[in-house]
This record gives structure tokens, C-alpha cells and sequence, in this order.
């Protein structure tokens, strides 16, 4: 949808992502966190795709894209 995505700093022992969500011509338009130990690996149509660590398995998990 042509927003760029910027990890936030996190402090140690933090295990949800942030995100700043950016749109051209707007600036930051808003802030995704993601579900703890997860990591952003990619966007579809209609959502953004995780990977989540579960023991020694990881997970591959479509969530809806926020509404900005």
C-alpha cells in the first residue's frame, strides 16, 4: 500500500517488535507491535506474515494488516 515499515530500537529483554509505519508525503501515521517473539518476514494483499519461534519449531502466521 506503499507505507514503509521502521523497526524500533528495543531495550533488552524486549520481545515484541515495534514498528513506525511511514507514508509518503504524511510522516509516521501510526505504530505496529507485533505479538511477542515474532519477527516480520513479509506482506501479502490483505496482511503482513510472521515468523514465531515455538521451542525448537518455527511458525509462519498471516495477521490482518493494521488499519492506519
Amino acid at each position: 500500500n506503499g507505507s514503509l515499515w521502521v523497526a524500533r530500537e528495543r531495550v533488552r529483554g524486549d520481545n515484541a517488535p515495534k514498528y513506525d509505519v511511514i507514508a509518503e508525503g504524511k510522516g509516521i501515521v501510526g505504530q505496529v507491535k507485533l505479538p511477542a517473539n515474532t519477527r516480520l518476514v513479509g506482506f501479502g494483499k490483505n496482511g503482513v506474515y510472521l515468523a514465531r519461534l515455538d521451542g525448537g519449531a518455527e511458525w509462519l502466521e498471516r495477521y490482518p494488516l493494521p488499519k492506519m
